[in-house]
């Protein structure tokens, strides 16, 4: 049984690593596209900072950037802190959930930058925070100009 167990496992564990590079690939390829359509350079999807970096200063301003950094680094600084020091858990606890909505509303709000960048509305916004991998597509391959940030 443990055998058929650890067969299961790894099974799982392959379609899984399986689905997550396909993914990435697809993402990495919509980016490039994106970048492409942006006037960027393409090659810049493939360096995981600078292709978000790169993101933002499509959709928004750069300056932005630095501040969601900032925020999910604090978010970073406070789990740390939280595994180290039980006696301040409660109150690290607090500002773990403020850095993790702020980081989440940001998310939001970078993604309507982006459908506005392009100039779409709310419903494709809606379609890239739900259905991102699908909307990401058609932003990149279907006939959606790039505008500029809308500030």
């Amino acid at each position: 049984m443990p055998n058929e167990l650890n067969e299961a496992f790894t099974s799982a564990a392959i379609t899984i690593s399986v689905i997550a590079a396909v993914y990435i690939i697809i993402q990495m390829i919509a980016y490039r596209k994106i970048f492409i359509k942006a006037g960027q350079q393409g090659w810049k999807c493939f360096v995981p900072v600078l292709a978000q970096y790169t993101a933002f200063k499509l959709a928004w301003k750069p300056s932005m950037f630095a501040a969601a950094v900032i925020i999910a680094s604090a978010d970073a600084v406070f789990i740390t802190l939280a595994s180290l020091f039980a006696e301040l858990t409660f109150i690290l606890m607090w500002l773990i959930m403020l850095a993790s909505a702020a980081t989440l509303i940001m998310y939001i709000a970078f993604t309507h930058k982006l459908s506005r960048a392009f100039r779409h509305g709310v419903p494709f916004t809606l379609g890239l925070l739900l259905l991102q991998p699908v909307f990401i597509l058609v932003l990149a391959l279907g006939g959606s100009e790039y505008h500029g940030a809308d500030l």
